[in-house]
């Protein structure tokens, strides 16, 4: 039986113009020392975020185990105790897998979202944002896609390009 890879790919709509883009996707946990341990998340695309990072709510329901804290100032200056860490997951889409190392954070990342792809991950691939009124689509790809130029694209009126 012959079987072709698939890349990983990702695409995802939305109705409207949103102010966050999101992805469903699955995280998982391929160093689990029990079971595989996987979660299904809705992910943020974050172009000014450097690297992936996850919430230590969800590094915990994967298996991980952060005992490391260290103190940290608050935005209100008061001095808490903060985990950090850094997990290596899975990230699956379309069939296949791109493992990663994310950041752990001790704090809600924010509503409705608990994974955000940094540059690390986009940088290596295409990513793609269309927007229209009425629709938003998103869309990724491992490996890269041939570049895309829109002016190199437009026909040639003497102005441009």
């Amino acid at each position: 039986m012959n079987r072709q890879h698939k890349p990983f790919a990702i695409t995802a709509k939305t109705i409207g113009i949103p102010q966050r883009l999101f992805t469903p996707l699955l995280v998982v946990n391929l160093r689990s020392k029990y079971k595989l341990a996987a979660k299904y998340v809705n992910a943020l695309w974050d172009t000014g975020a450097a690297t992936c990072v996850m919430s230590a709510e969800l590094a915990r329901s994967l298996g991980f185990d952060f005992s490391h804290s260290v103190p940290t100032k608050s935005i209100g200056h008061d001095v808490v105790q903060s985990s950090f860490g850094y997990a290596y997951v899975a990230l699956v889409s379309n069939g296949d897998l791109i493992e990663t190392v994310a950041a752990v954070v001790d704090e809600s990342l924010g509503d409705g979202y608990s994974f955000i792809i940094g540059m690390d991950l986009i940088s290596k691939g295409s990513l793609a944002i269309s927007c229209s009124p009425s629709l938003t689509v998103l869309s990724f790809t491992i490996p890269s896609a041939p570049a895309i130029d829109f002016v190199k694209d437009l026909p040639d009126d003497g102005i441009t390009k």
